[in-house]
């Protein structure tokens, strides 16, 4: 059961969730995370977690290159799709350079608590 604490930080976190895109508006479902990477050591992490609609992703051992391995590079392999994520801004700065190499970049991130709410989606093709 979560605390006050844990629920306040919680709905803070979701509603600093970005969704749109800077570099124009990518179609519909390139703009649209598919899943929200959270970072489970924290609480705010937490509360994301169970307030979003979306898959989960839990980081609980900071595991980037492990995630990146089996679950990103495939997925983006596959076709241009967005991210979000409540996590450490040293992950964050590790995935967006990794999600340069798929033509992708963080297009809002927003600090919750300790934590940066954040999205990485496709850069829009000319």
């Amino acid at each position: 059961m979560a605390n006050r604490r844990e629920v306040l930080t919680g709905g803070a976190a979701m509603s600093a969730l970005p969704v749109a895109g800077l570099a124009g508006p990518p179609a519909a479902a390139e703009t649209q995370p598919y899943k929200l990477l959270v970072d489970t050591r924290f609480a705010e992490g937490r509360a994301a977690a169970a307030r979003t609609v979306l898959p989960v992703a839990a980081l609980a051992d900071g595991d980037v290159p492990g995630f990146w391995a089996r679950e990103l590079a495939p997925r983006w392999r596959d076709g241009p799709a967005a991210l979000s994520g409540v996590t450490t801004a040293e992950t964050l700065h590790c995935l967006e350079l990794l999600a340069a190499g798929f033509r992708a970049r963080v297009t809002a991130r927003e600090p919750v608590g300790g934590l940066v709410a954040w999205t990485i989606a496709p850069i829009r093709r000319a």
